[in-house]
Formats: C-alpha cells, sequence, structure tokens
C-alpha cells in the first residue's frame, strides 16, 4: 500500500545556493520534488559557503536545511599533530550534531548522496538505529572510503586501535582510547567502517554501477536509474533553418567546469588545426568557471592561448552563467562538446542541451557513454584533437547529419533521461523500503 507520509533525511556535501555543480542541483531539485510529492523532507549538509556549521536550520523552497557539518573537500588540511586533533575534534562533533538532527527530525528514511567531503562516520547512524537508507550514485567518492584524507574519519580508525601518535605510544593509547570509544558508543557514535551495510543504491548510469563494483559499502539490493534533467524547462522546438544554410557558422558550445580533467584545451586545439577558412565556418561560446583556485591557472592559460593565438575571433568566454540563463544559451547554439575525461556520472549539460535540441560530440567517458550509446550519438577518441577536428569539419559539411543526431538527442532525452522519470523510479525504490521496512 502506498504510503507518502514518511520522513526523509538526506544528506550531500554540498547544497544550493552557494554550490551549483550537476551533483548538488540534482540533489535539491530531487529534495523539492519528494516534498511536492506529498514527503516531509529535510536536508543535512556541510557548512561550505555559510562560514561555520551551524545549529538552527534555514528553509529553502520550503525545505529545512542544516548546514550543521565541517566542509573537508575544500578545506586545506596540513600533516601537523595539532591540525589532526583538531580534526578530530571536528569530526566528533559532526557525529554529534548529525545524531541530534537525526533524533530529532526521526527520519523514516536516510537518502544518502555525495559525501565526499563530510566525516564518513556518519554512514553508520543508519545501521545503528536501524532506519533503512539508500543511496543516489553519480561519483566514485566511495572507493576512497579507506584513505580519504578530505572527507573520511581522518585518524579516528587509528585512534580507536590505540595506534595513533608515534609507534612507540600506542601501548599508552589503547586503554584510553577502549574507554572514550566505550562512551562515544552509548551515544550512537561509531567510526569503524567494518562490515559497513546499507539497504539500497541507485546508480545514475550503468558506468557508475560497474566503477564502483569495489564499493566498500555492502548493498542488499541496487538498480540503476538513469539521472535526469527538467523537460518543461528545457525542451525547445527547433528552427532548422539557420544550422542547415552553410551560410551560417556552426555554434559550437562547452559548458562545463574549467578544469584540467574536462579537456577544454582538446576542443581549443582542434579548432586551432583547423586551416583559417574551416575554422571561420565555426563559433564557440565557453560557460564555466574553476571550482577552486587550485584550477584557475589552467583557466587562465586556455584564455591567454585564445588571445593571443588565431582563435580570438571565434571564441568567447562568458565565465559562469546563473542557471535560469541556460535556457536562452543552448537555444543559440546547435553542437555541445563535451570534452570531459573524468568518470562522469549523467551531466546535467548533455542532459539539458539535448531536450534543447542541440547535438552532442562527446568523448563517451563515464555516463555520457551511457548516454551515447542509448540517443546512438557519435563520439570522438579521447584527448584526441585530431580527431575531433575531423568530426567537427564533418559536422559542419553533413548539415543534415547535424539535425538528425539533433533530433535523436531531443527524443532520447525526453523519453529516457526525463527528470520526472528519474524521480517516478527514485520514488518506487522508496516506498518499497518503507513497505519492508
Amino acid at each position: 500500500m502506498e504510503n507518502k507520509s514518511f520522513k526523509i533525511l538526506i544528506v550531500s556535501h554540498l547544497y544550493p545556493p552557494f554550490s551549483l555543480g550537476g551533483y548538488e542541483m540534482r540533489c535539491s531539485q530531487m529534495a523539492k520534488a519528494l516534498k511536492d510529492r506529498g514527503y516531509e523532507v529535510c536536508v543535512v549538509t556541510s557548512s561550505y559557503g555559510g562560514g561555520n556549521p551551524q545549529k538552527k536550520p534555514e528553509f529553502i523552497e520550503g525545505i529545512k536545511v542544516y548546514r550543521a557539518l565541517h566542509d573537508y573537500g575544500y578545506t586545506h588540511i596540513t600533516s601537523t599533530r595539532w591540525e589532526r586533533i583538531k580534526r578530530l575534534h571536528q569530526q566528533y562533533d559532526d557525529m554529534l550534531s548529525f545524531s541530534r538532527i537525526a533524533e530529532e527530525f526521526s527520519p523514516d528514511i536516510i537518502n544518502w548522496w555525495h559525501l565526499g567531503g563530510l566525516c564518513k562516520g556518519i554512514l553508520a547512524y543508519p545501521t545503528h538505529r536501524g532506519i533503512p537508507d539508500v543511496h543516489w550514485i553519480e561519483d566514485t567518492w566511495m572507493n576512497s572510503l579507506w584513505d580519504d584524507e578530505r572527507g573520511d574519519s581522518f585518524g579516528w580508525d587509528r585512534f580507536w586501535q590505540g595506534r595513533w601518535g608515534p609507534k612507540f605510544q600506542w601501548p599508552l593509547f589503547r586503554f584510553p582510547a577502549k574507554i572514550l570509544r566505550g562512551l562515544a558508543q552509548k551515544k550512537g557514535i561509531s567510526f569503524s567502517f567494518k562490515n559497513l551495510k546499507s539497504d539500497f543504491a541507485c546508480f545514475s548510469c550503468e558506468f557508475q554501477r560497474e566503477i564502483n563494483a569495489k564499493k566498500r559499502i555492502q548493498f542488499k539490493d541496487s538498480s540503476v536509474i538513469y539521472g535526469g534533467s527538467k523537460v518543461d524547462k528545457f525542451y525547445c522546438q527547433r528552427d532548422w533553418t539557420y544550422v542547415l544554410s552553410r551560410e551560417n557558422p556552426v555554434r559550437l558550445l562547452y559548458i562545463a567546469a574549467i578544469t584540467e580533467s574536462r579537456k577544454l584545451d582538446i576542443l581549443l586545439e582542434a579548432l586551432e588545426k583547423m586551416e583559417e577558412n574551416h575554422r571561420k565556418k565555426f563559433s564557440l561560446t565557453v560557460v564555466g568557471k574553476p571550482p577552486v583556485k587550485e584550477c584557475e591557472a589552467y583557466y587562465n592559460n586556455m584564455q591567454e592561448k585564445v588571445k593571443r593565438g588565431s582563435l580570438s575571433k571565434n571564441i568567447i568566454f562568458l565565465g559562469q552563467r546563473p542557471y535560469n540563463e541556460l535556457t536562452k544559451i543552448y537555444k543559440n547554439h546547435d553542437l555541445l562538446i563535451f570534452t570531459s575525461a573524468r568518470p562522469e556520472g549523467i551531466p546535467n549539460a548533455v542532459l539539458e542541451a539535448m531536450l534543447s535540441g542541440l547535438c552532442v560530440l562527446s568523448t563517451g567517458v563515464g555516463g555520457t557513454g551511457d548516454i551515447a550509446f542509448v540517443a546512438e550519438q557519435p563520439l570522438f577518441l579521447l584527448n584526441n584533437p585530431e580527431h575531433l577536428r575531423k568530426m567537427l569539419l564533418r559536422f559542419e559539411e553533413d548539415r543534415e547529419w547535424l539535425v538528425e543526431c539533433a533530433q535523436k538527442n531531443q527524443k532520447s532525452a525526453t523519453e529516457k533521461f526525463s527528470f520526472s522519470s528519474m524521480v517516478g523510479q527514485f520514488e518506487n525504490v522508496l516506498q518499497k523500503l518503507a513497505s519492508v521496512c
């Protein structure tokens, strides 16, 4: 029997408006969709973008959001002993804060999203309290569960075993560590990941299911639910007259965070390799920015390459644009180039472009391979600007093929990668877990 009265506690490292990457955007959209379908939803996230962890919640689109946990993903970590002690204390506070919120909200199901920059000790909470839990997975954070020094329970496992500090001091730590561990367990706090189990995993694509095959968490059951985008927001009827005319340039679009792993340089090199009379048949708009300070040098190099080279007349950098401007940007372009070498899940930009009637040319790495298979998309060889150059010229010469690919994309995105379908399938998982437990 269907039951929509239960409570869902959603946990993820980042949550809008402070970061607008694909993962956190999809998480917030799911939270809102579940709320609109009658569930009571609460979100726990890190303090990223908002200063120190806060005990009081804020309300975003009617959803209670606690920015109550420390951010270990974008916080610099030193190897000094003081920093390690400080980190142990912060993670202990995170466990107490999470337990307090969970006890207060009293969820019927806990839904994990991206925990890459959070204290992983909270993963033991559902098992300890007998609460069903489900993971939404479109990233590889789980495979670094044992050795991730940014967001794992940094040092606690060694501390509980009395192996913290210089080796000659280990015997001195074992007895007090045993006492402290007992006190922590009475509060429901555990930093042990041995035999960690979860009820269900929803992988956003077959690629993520495969790459997480050596996952550090045992799942009782799992399924693949394609990540989706909103049809009503991005779908548009295209006038193909412009792109079919070879008098007009093919309007290329690159939209992603500007990082070395997403390989904007490959696209620029492909255009640079073209003869001038071929290059002028293309224009390129670059939308995105460096996600962290460490990526700024790469971004600046790409801009300098364009300014000083032969590409200055063909390329414009827009930086990061507000989300509500993307529909117009997609509508004014013909071909999305996705050069990423990262193990992506299902990139929002690819689906949004497909819904908007763009042709997509990608490397097929990660979840884009799933998309390419379903939508019968052409691919180009990873890290191969020469192959990309040839594919671009082929599209320019055969505009009918470009339109045919774009139409297939739009149909596939509407039928196989819609956000409403994603929510419906995920809701079925929640219902089954609620009925069993």
